[in-house]
Formats: structure tokens, sequence, C-alpha cells
């Protein structure tokens, strides 16, 4: 088609398309359609209609089950199987119809039915057959009675008890419909009978034996009986006489009463003869050491055991238990002799084989990397047939060399298990061998739903663990890299999100959520509902309309609301109720629905339930009833299962207890009320009992809750006694289970039975067990409970341990020997046996030690066990092998790659594993900081090899490296394999080559449309043609996005758009493509807003056109009425609801539509109408307003003087005079107005204002109050006066007089001209006078003189006191203090609640006297023994005292005594002051006087004396905790003068209560040369102390030493003055080491030689003692240093030669020092290339005496080398002599090859000949001549 004719076309259809939307709009023909719930099932089926009609307003169902509907959504029962028309038949507004039909098809159940082929069946071979005979089914359940099932259509069982069953049929068919089918005791299974066998013997030498048999079976009908040598019989007990020798077998098969048998054979043969062979059993045969065997021998009657295990052990026990300790075969040999005489022996030959476990090693290919991670693991086990992995991920495998996926992240340990051909097994796990790294993605966000502008917040909420990069789409168009980021959407739509993030590893993750974010208009359609009706005080639920509101808040029209989403109202009042919503949404949106609804509240009142009791005894008659009116249904619950809805009922019940009756009633108009009572018939169980769980022998004590409600009782205890006590005590005699029952009689002669409601348990436990008597530490250790009655047990293992298990198993952690307690328990009863010592605990030690060759693979290490009492060992080397020797020597060819182990076990079996960590080694070993990245990836790698000099890296991308710790940039994708080689010391090299390391990897981007833009909406095909990726983010430019591969995209909005690709592999690299204006979209899109949704009759409505590219426009407003123009007004002129399409058309035909998503809701109209039932009167003039509006719910008066009412018929009163002009505006539910004005209007006549102007309102009796006219808008007014208690006056002022206590009412009556009148009031208080009176009980007294004054007064709340001196107080009754002297007249004013007051003053008044103070000082606290202590007084307010003093120990009464102390001791001393009149007062010091005694103070011990440094001691004593110390001398012995020389004075000593010691520092002394003696001498304050002579002298300690060689001898002075128990030898290494304790020597040893010494270093050597007197002191010597003897001054090598190595690198080897060569450490290597200076080139660890120096140029340099030793010292020996390499120059000339060499240096015996070697072309070194050793050139020949 050519484009002039398609567009014609395009132009043609669109209006076609108009006309025919016109037409079908303005018809208004309803659609009729509906769903149903379900359209088929079985019956009875319940379906709910749902109507999905459009256009219609009403509706009329016809559901073809006989019921009809008009319902919007009915529905319906049908309970017969059939087919069911149903049909609805929608009407729309206009009266138009339309039909829809649908069907439901009600299907028929099955018919379940079967059969059995035997219905009764012995217990074994009892396999039934059940034969299905139901109609209609297709899948089955059976049942048979005994727990089992099956789903067969036949089914066949077994039963394994006998016993009666019942069986049931389940049958179901297509549809789900079933029908059961049981038969009640179908099967009957009978009990088989029980044969069993007894003999008298088993065994016999004599063939004459008579041999008794017996059958213990019960039930039984026959006997069989064979006897193994062909003779039978067939009665219960026979006897029988082999009469040869043989071995019989002895069987008997019974036959029990109900036909069923059963066959017995005897345990053991019957054995007749002399030749006796041994038979035993094994509970094993094989297994690892060591391993236990059970013997158990088979022989009968046998009486002694001889036993040889093959192992050097034997045995005599019956049934032995051996443990084998060490691998090997043995032979079992049993020799037996049975009680009638008869012996053998057996042997059994290797009968018992004892393996060895395997040696369990593996590793894995690659230890870490990204899920999903797959590990190939290596297995490197000896020694094992199967194996069992615990990979750490739940998954396992029994592979040897097995693979695992991980696929989540974390460290992963993993476990092998390896068994062996016999089954030992042995178990290695390596702990987070396998790390897996994985970034969870998950995020989510808030708010989820919101208008434009709603913010939400995502959070990440994902592990976060080492993630560096999170890439957020919001699917707006926007993205974010933050963790958490917030995100604003302006635009209605539905939003994907998704999350990508990557972590340090490379790994990364994405979650993508499909419409997450919801952004919706603000705005939400809502059409108010009929009026809703409620009963009162019942809920009503309201519902959200809106979509995506967080925020509510709900009025229900009763002075309640909620802020609940959907909440629910109660309204405890009948009436009409207006329920409005107000409604927020995220970004700010807010919808007020005005009304919601309109709620009608419907009255009721429930009365309470009545209860009539007829019948005392069972059964019980009660009537019931209840006197709530306006009942018109109900319904009772009696509480024992039955109902009735009589009015009245009358119930009989048979059973005693107490019932919930519950009544409820439908009242009214279809109100539901619910009441309920509790009645309680009978007696409930009235049995107690003191217990019901007890032990054997222990007494139960019944009785009765309610003694005094019965006459009679008769107990039955269980046991076959009774007892007709009302509270008897019984005791059981027996062990068991006892029901107890009780017949009693009540006081109205009722007869009942009641039972205890649990049995009385009786219980007798016995505690016993068996166990092994030693067990090895840390060895789990069985227990076998034997006990008897018991179902508990508590178990305490000695140790500290307990357990509850019955058989447990536990571990000894310690040595030693435990005392076992078992207590088992039945019930509450315990009993408790105690096993002392009975387990005895050996701690096995396994240790060993090792020596090696070297570090350079290969390496020789001797092993040494040091292991205690051990008998077999097994080692493990770290790589897989292992041995069986004590000490075993083992070369390690390649690196160890586990620990050493030893395992060992001991003489008693025990075992022991001690771990050391691998020799030293040299190893090449790198990693990397990531292995996966995209381009160009740069990889840091890090050398962690041991100890290397020297690293060559191969990168695998073509490029090396040797640097230790490289840095390399990939530039292009693949995957990279790594080598190391890294060079050691003595030229040691070492490869590692890590396969497939690195991956680089980054995708490419791109993409196509194939289609072709149409008109909006249209679809677009994008193809991807991306390389490389498995994750892909498109943006379609208009908010949308995909993760598909290959997407379609519906653009709705016409436009050009961006396309934008963003490509993301597995290892998060990503590539973006971006083509801007790609896709461009011609045609309209339509849009516009609506003013409002809600509106009245007659209201125009705004809409607003928003449509892109519009050039044309066609409105359907839904009411008939069409427009053209774009932002058209439209008027509705009848109610309804309008839906609105615009149609929009483009310049080039494109069209599109848009139907506003809300209809438009067009109210009714109100009328408003009203009249006035009187118009004039005086102000304040009130009349009545009637209102006759009509089609309103609420009103809005104005009544013309600025008052408003929102009443339905208000009353109004004008308060001032005028004419005024009413108005009603009258509002439907829907907010629709009228209005209506009143056209005459209301008179109002002035009336004037009566006011009271009071002096004052309130007085006391009696009381005169002036009142003066203040009234306002008089015009000629009149007054008239009047109280309530008959005074009268006129005029403008009025002045009663008012008695007595009262209110009084005054009242004035103000008129004016127009005859209008007011009055007004006004109260007034007239309060009672109280009286004031009061007494007190002092009135002359000694200050501080207290006085209480005592209240009388009457009529009063309140008093305030007066006291004379300046103090008051508000109590009733106050105690008051006169603190001074003088007279005083105090005075008190008692006051009532109304301020009413009197005044009541005490005269004569009040009289205080002085008394003294008394105070006194003397002249020392502290009195030495005899002298004067002088007192004085210092007393105040004397008036002509007297003195009374009391000392102590003497009195006196002189103002100022002096005393002598002549008795020594600590004394309170009190002095008491009387003054002339009386008055006196008394002071105590407590301890005041202190009399010293004669005594010396206690001796203070020196706590202890040491030395400090050269030139210092210290010294610390105790403080003394006598009160009276007044100085400590501290003395030092002075040997030039054989004197004690005071060298320090404390004479502010600390007493001991402040500090224990006090510590001096004697300083400018020698220590090292000298000891110091010290005493100390305490003086008290009166001079007395022990002379120097008595007290006891610390000296310190002096330390020296001498040496010979490494020998080191140390002696020292002792220290004097204190008793200890050791000296402590401390040795310090200089230059930096610290204390080091040698050694620990009795106190009597002066003298140590230290024998320890290993370099030639300087040493401090110190004492120090401990426990100085049995106290926390000690005492340090001086420090003595010393300077061993030099060993390593002639350490040197010798060097042997120094050689040049194919041509590339030289050579250097020496031989070990002759002195002390195993004290070498290391040599260090030395070179020159001028034979003046040297450096160091390298260093080898001892055992090396060779050197590769790699780092030389030998085509160009001669070098020199030397030797230097390095001893475990860290010191060096003398230089080693030099060796030299030799440096080979040719040249050319006249065609001849001449050779010129640097002369070989290193021997002193010179050099014998030089040989020259030619390199052939196939590189071999041939020898082509030799030349004398003093030759250093020569011409080689062509």
């Amino acid at each position: 088609m050519n484009r002039p004719a398609e567009e014609i076309l395009k132009k043609c259809l669109s209006l076609i398309f108009l006309l025919t939307a016109t037409t079908i709009l303005r018809a208004q023909v309803p659609v009729a359609s509906f769903t149903a719930s379900k359209d088929s099932g079985c019956a009875p089926l319940q379906v709910q209609f749902q109507n999905t009609s459009s256009g219609a307003i009403s509706y009329h169902w016809t559901l073809g089950n006989g019921n009809v509907s008009t319902l919007p959504n009915p529905s319906a029962s049908y309970v017969n199987p059939g087919i069911y028309q149903v049909v609805l038949i929608a009407t729309s507004a206009t009266g138009q119809k339309d039909t829809a039909i649908n069907v439901v098809t009600i299907l028929a159940d099955p018919v379940a039915d079967f059969s059995a082929n035997i219905l009764s069946s012995c217990e074994d071979y009892n396999l039934i057959s059940f034969t299905n005979l139901s109609v209609g089914a297709n899948s089955y359940i059976w049942d048979f009675g005994d727990g089992s099932s099956a789903a067969s259509v036949n089914a066949t069982h077994t039963y394994n008890t006998p016993g009666t069953y019942n069986v049931k049929l389940i049958a179901t068919n297509n549809f789900g419909c079933q029908d059961i089918a049981i038969k009640s005791a179908y099967i009957t299974i009978l009990a088989n009978p029980v044969a069993s066998i007894g003999v008298s013997q088993s065994s016999s030498c004599n063939v004459n034996t008579n041999f008794q048999f017996t059958s213990g079976s019960s039930n039984i009908s026959s006997w069989n009986w064979s006897f193994g040598d062909g003779a039978t019989s067939t009665i219960q007990n026979p006897s029988h006489q082999y009469g040869a020798a043989g071995s019989f077998p002895v069987t008997l098969i019974v036959t029990g009463t109900n036909g069923c048998v059963d066959t017995a054979t005897a345990a053991n043969n019957i054995t007749i003869g002399s030749s006796l062979v041994p038979s035993f059993t094994m509970d094993d045969s094989a297994g690892c050491g060591p391993l236990t065997i059970q013997f158990d021998c088979t022989v009968p009657d046998a009486v002694t055991w001889s036993w040889d295990f093959g192992d050097g052990t034997t045995s005599t026990a019956d049934n032995p238990s051996h443990t084998y300790n060490s691998p090997g075969s043995y032979s079992i040999t049993l020799s037996v002799t049975t009680v009638s005489g008869c012996n053998g022996s057996v042997t059994y030959n290797n009968l018992v084989v004892v393996d060895a476990p395997p040696i369990v090693n593996f590793t894995v290919a690659q230890d870490s990397g990204c899920i999903p991670y797959t590990a190939q693991f290596v297995n490197l086990t000896s020694g094992a047939a199967t194996y069992n992995w615990q990979f750490g991920n739940s998954d396992s495998s029994t592979l040897p060399n097995p693979t695992t996926v991980y696929t989540i992240g974390g460290f992963f340990s993993v476990t092998l298990i390896a068994t062996s051909p016999n089954g030992c097994q042995a178990a290695l796990t390596k702990t987070q061998l396998v790390k897996v790294f994985a970034p969870t993605a998950k995020f989510s966000g808030t708010p989820l739903i919101g208008c434009p502008g709603m913010t939400v917040q995502f959070t990440h909420t994902g592990n976060n663990l080492n993630v560096i990069s999170y890439l957020w789409n919001f699917g707006d168009g926007t993205t974010s890299t933050l963790q958490n980021p917030s995100h604003t959407y302006n635009t209605i739509g539905n939003y994907n999100v998704w999350l990508i993030v990557r972590n340090s590893f490379g790994c990364a993750d994405t979650v993508y959520k499909a419409n997450y974010v919801k952004v919706v208009s603000g705005t939400t359609a809502y059409t108010v509902p009929d009026t809703l009706l409620v009963c009162q005080n019942n809920p009503i639920a309201f519902t959200d309309p809106t979509i995506g509101s967080n925020v509510w808040n709900w009025s229900f029209g009763n002075g309640s609301g909620s802020t609940a989403q959907s909440p629910s109202a109660i309204y405890t009042a009948p009436g009409i109720y207006t329920v409005t919503l107000q409604t927020n949404m995220p970004g700010g949106c807010v919808q007020n629905f005005n009304p919601y609804a309109i709620v009608h509240v419907i009255p009721y009142i429930p009365e309470p339930i009545v209860v009539n009791y007829n019948n005392p005894c069972k059964p019980y008659t009660v009537a019931f009833s209840t006197a709530t009116q306006n009942v018109t249904a109900y319904s009772w619950n009696f509480g024992d299962g039955s109902t009735s809805t009589l009015a009245n009922p009358v119930h009989i019940y048979q059973q005693a207890g107490t019932y919930n009756v519950v009544l409820s009633l439908t009242i009214g108009a279809g109100c539901l009320a619910e009441l309920n009572t509790t009645i309680t018939l009978g007696h409930t169980n009235p049995i107690q009992a003191s217990t019901q769980d007890l032990c054997l022998g222990s007494p139960v004590q019944f009785s009765l809750t309610t003694p005094l409600a019965f006459t009679a009782t008769n107990w039955n205890f269980g046991d076959g006694n009774t007892s007709a006590q009302q509270q008897p005590q019984h005791t059981y005699t027996a062990a068991g289970s006892y029901n107890v029952a009780l017949i009693t009689t009540d006081t109205a002669g009722c007869l009942d039975t009641f039972q205890l409601a649990a049995p009385i348990v009786v219980n007798n436990p016995l505690p016993s067990f068996t166990a092994n008597t030693v067990s090895c530490l840390n060895a789990p250790l069985t227990f076998t409970n034997t006990s008897q009655n018991a179902s508990s047990y508590l178990w305490d293992f000695g140790d500290g341990s307990t357990s509850t298990d019955q058989d447990p198993t536990h571990t000894y952690t310690t040595a030693g020997t435990y005392t076992i307690t078992l207590t088992a328990t039945q019930n509450s009863c315990s009993v408790t046996q105690t096993f002392t010592g009975y387990v005895s605990v050996v701690d096995p030690l396994s240790q060993f030690t090792f020596t090696t060759s070297g570090q350079c693979m290969p390496v020789t290490v001797n092993f040494t066990d040091q292991s205690n009492n051990a008998v077999s060992w097994i080692w493990y080397f770290g790589n897989g092998d292992s041995s069986l020797q004590q000490n075993p020597t083992y070369t390690y060819l390649t690196d160890p790659s586990d620990s050493i182990r030893l395992i060992m076990t001991d003489v008693n079996g025990c075992i022991d594993t001690s771990t050391q960590a691998p020799f030293p080694y040299y190893a090449a070993g790198a990693m990397v900081d990531d292995a996966t990245g995209c381009i160009p990836d740069t990889v840091f790698f890090t050398d962690i090899s041991n100890g290397a000099l020297s690293w060559h890296w191969d990168f695998g991308d073509g490029t090396t490296d040797t640097q230790q710790n490289p840095v390399h940039v990939y530039n292009s994708n693949g995957t990279f394999t790594v080598t190391l080689v890294a060079t050691f010391p003595g030229g040691c090299l070492d490869t590692i080559v890590y396969t497939d390391l690195i991956t680089v990897s980054s995708p490419i981007a791109d993409f196509y449309s194939p289609s072709v833009a149409g008109c909006s909406p249209t679809q677009i095909t994008f193809n991807n043609t991306t390389s490389d990726a498995t994750l892909f983010a498109w943006d379609f430019g208009d908010g949308g996005i995909s993760s598909n591969v290959n997407p379609q995209h519906i653009y709705y909005i016409p436009g050009t758009y961006d396309i934008t690709l963003i490509a993301i592999n597995d290892f998060g690299c990503s590539d973006t493509v971006t083509k801007p204006a790609y896709i461009s979209i011609p045609g309209t899109y339509t849009q516009f807003g609506i003013s409002t949704l809600s509106g009245c009759q007659g209201q125009g409505i705004q809409f607003t056109d928003s449509s892109i590219n519009a050039v044309n426009w066609a409105w359907d407003f839904g009411d008939g009425s069409a427009d053209n123009s774009q932002d058209p007004n439209h008027v509705y002129n009848d109610t309804g609801s309008y839906t609105v399409t615009l149609i929009t058309l483009d310049s080039i035909g494109c069209t599109s539509s848009y139907t506003y998503p809300s209809p438009i809701v067009i109210h009714p109209k109100p009328t408003a109408a009203a009249t006035v039932s009187d118009s004039t009167g005086c102000s304040f003039f009130s009349t009545n307003f009637n209102n006759n509006s009509t089609g309103a719910t609420q009103y809005e008066w104005t009544f013309g003087d600025g008052d408003t009412s929102t009443q339905t018929g208000p009353t109004h009163t004008y308060l001032s005079g005028g004419l005024y002009f009413p108005e009603l505006i009258a509002i439907s539910a829907f907010g629709c107005r009228d209005t209506f004005t009143f056209s005459s209007a209301v008179d109002v006549l002035q009336t004037p204002t009566a006011v009271i102007n009071a002096v004052d309102t309130t007085g006391c009796e009696p009381a005169v109050i002036t009142f003066n006219n203040a009234s306002q808008l008089e015009e000629n007014p009149t007054y008239s006066w009047y109280t309530d208690n008959g005074i009268t006056g006129t005029g403008a002022t009025f002045q009663p007089l008012f008695n007595l206590n009262n209110t009084y009412v005054v009242s004035l009556v103000t008129t004016n001209a127009n005859g209008c009148a007011d009055t007004t009031s006004l109260s007034v208080t007239v309060h009672p006078t109280p009286v004031a009176s009061a007494i007190v009980d002092l009135t002359t007294g000694c200050n501080p003189l207290q006085v209480q004054f005592t209240n009388s007064s009457t009529g009063a709340a309140t008093y305030t006191w007066d006291f004379a001196n300046g103090s008051t107080a508000t109590s009733s009754d106050p105690n008051f203090v006169y603190p001074d002297s003088g007279y005083f007249e105090p005075m008190m004013i008692a006051s009532n609640g109304f301020g009413c007051s009197d005044t009541f003053l005490f005269a004569p008044g009040i009289t205080v006297l002085q008394s003294p103070t008394a105070a006194f000082t003397v002249n020392s606290q502290q009195i030495c023994f005899e002298e004067t202590a002088d007192f004085t007084d210092q007393s105040t307010g004397l008036v002509s005292p007297v003195y009374a003093w009391d000392f102590g120990f003497t009195t006196s009464t002189q103002q100022n005594p002096s005393i002598i102390c002549g008795t020594s001791g600590t004394y309170d001393v009190s002095l008491i002051v009387t003054n002339s009149n009386g008055c006196s007062d008394t002071i105590t010091q407590a301890q005041y006087l202190i009399v010293s005694d004669t005594i010396a103070p206690p001796i203070d011990p020196i706590a202890s004396a040491s030395v400090l440094s050269d030139t210092e001691t210290e010294i610390t004593w105790f403080n003394s905790s006598a009160n009276d110390v007044a100085a400590y001398l501290l003395y030092r012995y002075n040997p030039a003068t054989a004197n004690w020389d005071l060298i320090h004075s404390d004479n502010t000593p600390v007493p001991a209560s402040t500090a224990a010691t006090t510590t001096y520092i004697d300083t400018a002394l020698n220590t090292k040369g000298t000891s110091y003696s010290y005493k100390l001498q305490t003086i008290d304050e009166c001079g007395y102390t022990y002379p120097l002579d008595s007290l006891i002298a610390h000296t310190t300690i002096n330390i020296s030493t001498t040496g010979n060689g490494l020998t080191i001898n140390v002696s020292w002075t002792p220290y004097a003055g204190c008793n200890f128990n050791e000296y402590r030898l401390y040795r310090t290494e200089l230059p930096s080491g610290s204390p080091v304790l040698i050694a620990t020597l009795p106190s009597s040893t002066l003298q140590y030689t230290d024998t320890s010494i290993l370099c030639p270093v300087q040493y401090n050597y110190r004492i120090q003692t401990d426990d100085l007197c049995a106290r926390p002191f000690n005492s340090w010597s001086d420090t003595s240093a010393i300077w061993p003897e030099n060993i390593f001054e002639d350490q040197q090598s010798s060097l042997v030669r120094t050689t040049v190595v194919d041509d590339k690198y030289t050579l250097t080897e020496w031989l070990p020092p002759t002195v002390h060569p195993d004290r070498v450490t290391e040599y260090h290597i030395f070179r020159s290339s001028d034979n003046i200076n040297f450096t160091q080139v390298g260093t080898v660890p001892a055992g090396i005496t060779s050197f590769n120096d790699m780092d030389v140029d030998v085509d160009q340099n001669s070098y020199t080398y030397r030797i230097i030793v390095v001893n475990d010292c860290g010191t060096s020996g003398p230089e080693s002599n030099i060796g030299k390499s030799i440096l080979v120059e040719g040249f050319w000339k006249d065609y001849r090859t001449y050779l010129n060499w640097t002369p070989y240096l290193l021997w002193n015996t010179g050099v014998e000949r030089y040989i020259i070697e030619y390199l052939t072309p196939q590189g071999v070194w041939v020898p082509i001549r030799e030349v004398d050793g003093s030759t250093i050139s020569t011409e080689i020949d062509d």
C-alpha cells in the first residue's frame, strides 16, 4: 500500500471508531457478566458469585437451585448432584437489560466397599488380601486399624500383634469427592502359644543318664517332642535316656487351645560322651588395635575354664574380656571341664586379626573461589579401602577423589574418614580448608506504595562482608552506588528495582524485584454506601478505601475516632452518626471522605438469666428463663452438650459439676446478644490424698475437701482394704498402682460415688550397675545399668560430673580413683547406692623429639619416642607415610603437608596422641589479592616462601618477573597458570605451579532492534548481541527496565528514547552501551484531569487536557453528552455515576483514549424550608424554628444576630433588641446544599440588664453589707430589692443587716419604660466566728525550757502562735523550747476557714531561768605515769556555780583541779556544773585522758633487709599497733668501731592502722663487697624502749662468682635475722636477657656450680630469699658479674674450592670448623672482585657447606670468596682462607685461538696442572689439553 492511501485508510478507520463509540455511549446498554468461585464440585457445594457486569444499577439472579437473589454478589448452596443453570439479568439506569448464563456442575460421590479373604488368623502367616468393591472412585486410602495404611486399589497386609481390628477404606474420585467404608472388629488375629523347653542337665559323661524335660507353656492342647536320636513323646514333661554318646538337638512343637502352633529348640544340644569339644562365641574377631573382644563360653554345665589368647596372656574366667594392643593374628585356645567331669580343649588358629588404622591425608586442588564453587579433592590416604567425606556444606561422598559444589559462602572444614579392609577407621579434619566467597544481594524498601513525590529508603539487608561496590537501578532511569540509598519517585507507575553487589574477591550477586515500588494517584474514587445498620454496643468495621495510605484519621461521629487503617467502632447510644475519614499517603497526598458513611444505631437492652433448682440429687432438674423484651429467637447451650430453642426451658443434668450456661438472643431488628451464667450441681470430687506417688512402706493420709457435706463414707483403697472413717490413713504393703474409690451419703441423703483422679503409685526402686574398673584418661567409659523397678537415674561419677542417662558413657579428664554413686528413682521414690573407689583412671602420655639433617630436600629425620609405658607406636610423618617402629628414621623427599603425629598405646591399652609442627624446610609459595578480574586486571602477587633468596615468576601470558612481590597487569581475557621458582640458601630450588590461577573476563555489550515503530502503544523487540555476559540490565528510556536476554517492551507514550544495556558476567565485570534517540514512537498519549469526582445536580465540572501530541479531542461525559474542545466545563443535571472518556488524534492519524479510572458521582440536591413559632418579644427573646427541609442530613442556621446552629430544629435566644432576618442552608449526606431565607423579620424589644454591685459578698457574724445598683439599658427604670430572710428596699442602694451564720440571697428587679424587666440575684455568706483558748504545762523552768501548749479553742481550723521571743508556730498544740532565760507572754490567734478569727493572750506569762554550759580543757591528754594533769574550767552561763569532777580513778569539787596520774590506763572525764537556781549541765569526754605505763613498747621486728643496687639497701619494718609510739631508731653495724651507728630517726611514726610497714633506703654503701647488718629500736612518748643488745640484727646477702671455662662457681654470705626455707639463684645473660631462675636451694646451702653456660658473654648472678620469718617478704643480694672463657676463639672453617659451573655461576665449598662444629648455626659467605673489598652475598644454615653464587658474570670477572662461621651464641669466628674463581679470556690472532686465565690461588701447595675443555656442538665438554700449574695462558690449535 502506498503512503497516501495508508494515511487515508487510518483517518477513515479513526472516523468510524469515533462514530461507533459515540453511538454506544449514548445507548447506555448494560453488559451482564459474572464469575463463580467454583463451577464444579462435590455435593454439598457452596458457590460465591462475583458480579463483573458494567453499566447496570440493579440485578436479578436465578441460581438454579430454586433460589433467586437481587444482591450484587450472592452465594448459593447445591446439595444434590446435577447441572444447574445460573442466570443474571443486569438492568441499567435507563431500564435496559442484559442477560448472562453460566452452569454449575455438582458431581456424585463414589461408593466405598471392600471384602477380605481371611477374617480370622493366627499370629504367624496372617497375610490377608483385601478386595476393593468401590464404585466411581479412582484413588484409595486403606487404614488397617493397627497404625498401618496403604494407597493401592487392592491391598495385602500382615498384622504383627494379636487383637481385633477395624478396617477403613476412603474412596476418592477425580473431582475429590469421597466416601468412607468402615468395618468394625472386621479382622481377628489369634495369639500364638509360646513353646518353652527345660532340661535337668545338658551334658553327661554317662550314656545311661536320665534327662528330665519340662514345658512351662500355658493354654496348650498338645505337645510333640523330638529328642534328636529318633525318639519322640507327646506328654507335657517327658524323661529320656539316650544310651549312646553324641550331641543331640531337642525340639518341641506345641498346639494352643485356639489351634495356633509354636516350635522351640533347646538352647544347647544334649552332649554325652568322654570326648568334649568346647565351644565359645566372640562379639568381634577383627578390628583396629587396641581391639577389645568379649569371649563367652557356650559349654553348658562347665565348672572350670582355661583361656589362652595367643598374645602371652591367659584367663580362668568363664566369659572373659580381652584387649589386643598390637597388630597381628592371634590363635585362641579354650579348655573346659563340666560338672559331670567331661573335659576337652579346642584351638582356633589365627582366629583374631588386629589391624593398624589407615593413615589419612588429603588436599584440595584449589582452596578458594566464588559461588557456585566446585572443589576437587585429592586423596593422599594409605591403607584404606573405603572413604567417607564430609565437605562442611551438608554434602558427603564415598569416592576416593570426589568433587563438591559449594553454593553458599563461608569457610568450610573438610573431614575424611578412612576405613581399612578390616573396618579400622581413622579420621582427619582440616579446619577452614575451603574458602568460598559469596556476597548476598538482598534489600528492603519503605514505603513501597505512595503518590508522586514519594521518597523510598532502600536498605541492603544481605551479607556486607568484604562487599566493595553496590549498583542500584530504581526502574525510572536512575541508579545509585550507595550502600543504602534513598530515591524519590515523581511519576505514577510500577517500578522494577534491582541491586548488584560485588565483594573484594570479585564475586557478585544480583537481586531483582519486579513491580516493587508502586506510585499511584493520590485520589481514590469512592461512592458513599447506603445507611449502615448496627445494633447498640455491637462492633461495626470500617475498611480503608485507598491504596497506599499510611496515615488514617477516622471520626466516628460520636466523639471518638481511630488512626488504624481499618478500625472497628462500638456505638453505646442509639442514633444516626456521620463517619468521616482523612488519609495521607507517602509523597504528601491527602484525601478527605466526608461523609465516609452514615450509621444508624438501633437500641436493645438484654436482661440476665434466671435459674431455679428443682431437685438436689441426681438427676438434677433446673429451670431457666430471662426477662429480656422483644426477643425473636432463643438459643440455649446448657454446658453439657445439650441445647434448646425454648424461651423458658427446663433441663435435666445427669452428672454433678459446674456448667457454663450460654443464651444467644436475637432481639428487635436483628440485633444479637449473648448472656451466660455458671451453675454448680451436686458435689465436686472431694477425695484428697497426702501423696499419690510414694515409696513402699510410706503411709497415705486420705481426707475430704468438704467433710461437713457428708454424713457417711465408705473407702476402697484398691488393694482389698476398706475403711468407714471419714479421714483414714492407709499403708500399702506391695509396690503397684492402686485406684481409690469412695461412696458418700450427703446431708440431703443423696448417694454418690467418687474415684481419686489418679491412682496411688507405690514404688520400690533397686539401684545396681556394672562397668570396667580401669579406664583411660579422656576415653569414654560405659556404665551398664542393672537396676530394677526404676524409670529415672542420677549418676555421680565422683569427679563433679553427673548424668541422668540410663546407661551413661562418661569421660574422665583427670587421672585418679573415683567413687560411683547411683540413685534410682521411680516416680517420687529414690534409692541411692555408693560404690567406693570403683573406677581407676590412668593417664597415658605420648611425647617425642626429632633431629634433622638440614632444610633442603631430601631431609632425613631421626625420631625419638619419649612416651610413658608405651607398648605400641604409630607414626604419621605428615605426608601420608607412617611407621610402627618405636624410634624410626625417615627421609623426606618432598615437603610434608601436615603435622607430625605419634599415636602410642600404653600397658593399660590407653591411647594418647602428640603432635608437632613439621621441621623447618625450604618451600616455595605465593598468594594473590584477587584471582578473578576484569580487563585491565591488576594482580598483586605476594611471595610466602620461607627463606627464599631469589625468585622467578612466570605469569602465564608470556611475561616473567624476578621481584619478590611483583605487580602484574593482564590485558586480555583468559585463564592463566602462574609458576614461581624460588632459590634458597645452599642453592636449593623449589617450584610451585598454580594451574588456571588467574581468570580475566570482560563482556562486550551490544544490541539491535528489528522492530518498526507504530503508533503508541506499540511493542518493540530488542535482540541482544552481547558476548561473554550472563546478566543484563535494560533501560528503555521511558522508565521501563528488564533483565531478560532479548526483551520486548511496550511504549505507551510517544517520544524519542535512548536505549541503554548493561551486560555483566559471572565475575561481576560489566560493559555498558547507550544508543541515543534509538527509538522514536509516534502517536498521542491521552491524559486529563477532573476538578472534582463528587458533585451535585447542576454543578459544573472542569476537565483539563494534559495529552501529548493531540490536535483533536472527543469527550464522552458518560451522560450522553459530548464535546470537542480541549478543556471543557460540563454541567450534570441528573444524579448518577458517570465515567468520562477522552479520545485524541494527532496530526498523522494516530489515536489513543483514556478513561478516567474513577467515576464522577452526581448527588441529588436537597430542598430547604422553615417557619418560626413566634416573631416578637423582649430580649432575651427565645423562639423555636421549625425545619421543613427535605433530602438533607445537615443544616446551617444563621439567625441574623451573628449566631449560628447546626441543629435540625433549633431554639434560639436573641440577646439584644432589633430586627433579624434568619436563613437556613440544608445540606445532603453528599454535601449538596440549598438555601432558605425568611421573608419577614423577627422583632426583638430591648430588655434592661439588672446588675448588682456589692462592696463584699462575705462577712463574719454579725455583718452589714452594702449593695449598689449597676443596671444597664434602663430607660426610666424602677428598682425593687429583696432578701430571702424578708428584708426589702427600693432605690439605688440597699444595706441589710445579717446576724446569724448563714447564706442569704439578695435580688434586684429592674424595669424599663416599655415594660421589659430583668432580675438578678447575688448570694451573701455570713460565717461563724471562732473562740480562742489554750493552756501550758510549765510556767517556770531552766533554759532551754520545753513548754507544751494545749489548744482548747472552738470553731477554728488554723492557729498562729507568737511565743514572745521572735518565734512563731502554726500547729494546733505546739511543743516549744525557750533557749534563753527571761520572762515571756505568748499569744495565740485562732482562725476558721472563712477568715474569721479570735485572739488569746497568756498572762501572767512564762519565766525561764539561766542554765550553765559545762566545758573544760587539760594541759595534755597523754600523761606519763605519776605526772600531774591540770584541768581548766571553761563553763559559761554561771550563777554562783558548784562543780563535780569524775576522772575515772579519782574525783574533785574544785573549779580547776590538778591531779596526779598514778594509775595507767585510758579514762573518760566528766564535769557537772550546777547554778544557784538549781539549773545544771553535764559534759563527758570519752577516752579523754591516757596515762602511760612504765613498759617499753613492743619490739617491732624488721621484715627484711635487701640490696637494691651497688650503693643502696632497703630496710622494711612493721609499724607498731601501740598508740604511744614516739619514734623509730634504725642502726647499722660499723665493723671498724665494732659499734651500732644510728643512721635514721623516724620521729613521726605511721600507726599500723594507716600502713602495715615502713621502708627506708640506706645509701652511699658498697654492697658488692660488703654485707650490712641492721637493728630497729622503738621508743614510746615517755622514753621507754628495749636496749640494742636485746634486739635482733638483720644482715644482707653478699654474692661472688669465679669461672673455669664455661663453668661458674657462685657463693654467698647467709641472710641473718630470720628463718626461711630456700635461696633462689637468678642469672641474666647480657646484653638484653631477663633474669632467669636457674636453681632453688635449701637455706643451709651457700654455694652453687653453674654448668649450663653456653655462650662466652657477660652473666649476672643474684640471690633471693623468700617468705622471711614465714611472712611475704624477701631479701635480694647484690649482683655479681662474670665473663666465661671464649670457646669459639678458634672456630674457623676451611675453604676447599671455588669453581665456575656451567659457565653461569660459581660454586664455593668448605669444611666445617674443627672447634665445636655442633654449635654452628650458619655460615656467612663474602665475595670480592678486587681481592680487597668483601661483601656478604649469602647465608646458609649449619649442615650445608656449599654455596651457589648466581649473581655473577663469570665471563667478565674472577671472584674471591671467604667464609665466616656463626655459632648459636650469635658470635662469629675468624675468617676462612680465600677461594678464587678462574677467569678465562680468549682472542684470535693470526687465525689462531689464544687463552689467558687468572691463576687459582686457594691451595697452599699450589696448582699441579690446568685441564682445558671444549664444548662440542652436541653440548658435551671434552678435554683438549693439559698445561703445567704455573702456566696461565696457552695457544689452541684450530
